[in-house]
């Protein structure tokens, strides 16, 4: 479902529009509060998990969509059946590789931000899906993007590198075997 350009307001709507749709049998939103409050000890104040995730944004130094991405896939990690992770995750590695191909056509800043938002080379099950030489291409590519600076700094009209463009040309082709 395409809900627009992804902001903070259109994806709250559509998750409590989601919620709602389901007689509120979810739960996305307790997973999601939880799994911040375990990991980073961040609680569910006043301002609810719409409040939480950007305590959460604040303390990583990143955006609000970004953490709202990372958080989201390790609950959708955790809760999908094994038949639906693996086609999640075969999912998750075409996202990647059609970014990656994308590159000189479509790089600014909601770019990196998706990048971070789906790439999380910490995670275990996002390792089990990449090739150890992929997975080293991966962190220079993940590397040069951390080289622009934090996310609240980095304008629109931000422009590639020849290095990124490199590694993502060299992580396609690895991919491609």
């Amino acid at each position: 479902m395409y809900t627009g350009k992804e902001n903070k307001d259109t994806i709250s709507a559509f998750i409590h529009g989601f919620e709602a749709g389901r007689d509120n049998n979810c739960n996305f939103i307790e997973s999601l509060t939880n799994s911040i409050e375990k990991e980073y000890g961040i609680d569910t104040k006043a301002t609810g998990w719409i409040g939480q995730m950007q305590l959460l944004a604040e303390k990583t130094e990143n955006d609000w969509v970004t953490v709202f991405k990372k958080q989201s896939l390790k609950i959708l990690i955790i809760e999908l059946s094994q038949l639906s992770r693996k086609e999640f995750l075969t999912s998750l590695r075409q996202r990647i590789s059609g970014k990656i191909n994308g590159l000189q056509y479509n790089f600014r800043k909601g770019w990196i931000t998706d990048w971070f938002g789906i790439v999380d080379l910490k995670a275990n099950w996002f390792k089990e899906i990449w090739t150890h030489k992929e997975l080293i291409l991966l962190t220079e590519i993940e590397n040069e993007l951390i080289s622009f600076g934090n996310m609240k700094c980095i304008t629109e009209d931000v422009k590639s590198t020849d290095t990124l463009k490199e590694k993502c040309s060299l992580l396609s082709l690895e991919m491609e075997k």
